[in-house]
């Protein structure tokens, strides 16, 4: 079955085609039927399905680790008007994506600064981009005003990205965006901390090969001053692949709690039982 989803772009409702770790039978319906669809969602893992698509112009890329074959397909997209990043990069624009691959592109919302090749934005002139966070030597240095995060959607407290291996990122992210919709349906007027507007939970699943060549580093921040957590911490990427989905989620929620534990230590005004009950109902709906 192929997965839709609506999201809300620059103030418009847009059906978007999720496109994330097709099977067999998935991937024929995409060419059979689907294969000029305009609006997709991919994670940077599996972008090698790309090269399903023919009339792609609105594309949101989330969390992953990027293939030379996945990087290929994407730039082979040369009818993108509007590119979304939906993942954070913190470290480094090395493996940032190059908008001038793009040539009808008007349109870029990105997470982070580091997510394009060339965090100079005014290096790309007719392209409007909008940019939520900017860091430079894996810090945070400023954040985007609330009417340009609104751009995408509404403000979050809590909001999961992930920094995975395929087929990690998308098992990871099918289970972490029903958490963060639930959480947002059932808490968004709940009050969890008087000293932090937002916090972000980062699984962090790579094999690993791929942890010896550098990648998969957990990272713990809580900015007072900003206002916003930013937590990264490992799921094993064996045990997470080999379990079935109830092994999957209860790995999940664990990161959650972990997670959780370390912004208390961090931020006193922080609810964190009544965060955990909150948490553990959304987890269990999904049970």
């Amino acid at each position: 079955m192929i997965y839709f989803t609506n999201r809300v772009i620059d103030g418009k409702e847009t059906e978007i085609l999720d496109a994330s770790e097709p099977n067999h039978s998935e991937l024929e319906e995409i060419r059979d039927n689907y294969a000029c669809f305009p609006a997709v969602l991919i994670d940077l893992g599996s972008m090698e399905n790309l090269a399903l698509f023919e009339q792609i112009q609105t594309l949101i890329l989330t969390g992953g680790i990027p293939t030379r074959k996945g990087l290929s397909a994407l730039y082979a997209q040369q009818k993108i008007t509007t590119l979304i990043l939906d993942y954070e990069e913190t470290d480094s624009d090395e493996n940032g994506i190059n908008l001038t691959r793009f040539p009808l592109l008007k349109r870029v919302l990105t997470r982070s600064n580091l997510n394009i090749c060339c965090s100079d934005t005014s290096a790309f002139p007719g392209i409007c981009i909008t940019v939520l966070n900017h860091y430079h030597a894996g810090k945070p240095v400023r954040s985007a005003n609330s009417s340009a995060c609104a751009f995408f959607e509404p403000e979050r407290f809590l909001f999961f990205s992930t920094e995975s291996e395929s087929p990690a990122a998308s098992l990871l992210m099918d289970i972490l965006r029903q958490v963060e919709d639930g959480f947002l349906r059932e808490y968004s007027e709940t009050v969890f901390s008087e000293q932090l507007d937002s916090i972000a939970v980062i699984p962090v699943c790579v094999s690993q090969a791929m942890i010896e060549r550098g990648f998969g580093k957990e990272r713990r921040y809580v900015s007072l001053k900003r206002r916003f957590a930013d937590v990264r911490l490992g799921i094993s990427y064996s045990e997470f692949i080999q379990a079935d989905r109830k092994g999957r989620i209860s790995l999940c929620r664990e990161c959650v709690h972990q997670a959780a534990q370390y912004i208390e230590s961090k931020d006193k005004t922080f609810h964190y039982v009544a965060f955990l009950t909150a948490i553990d109902r959304v987890f269990t709906m999904l049970d």
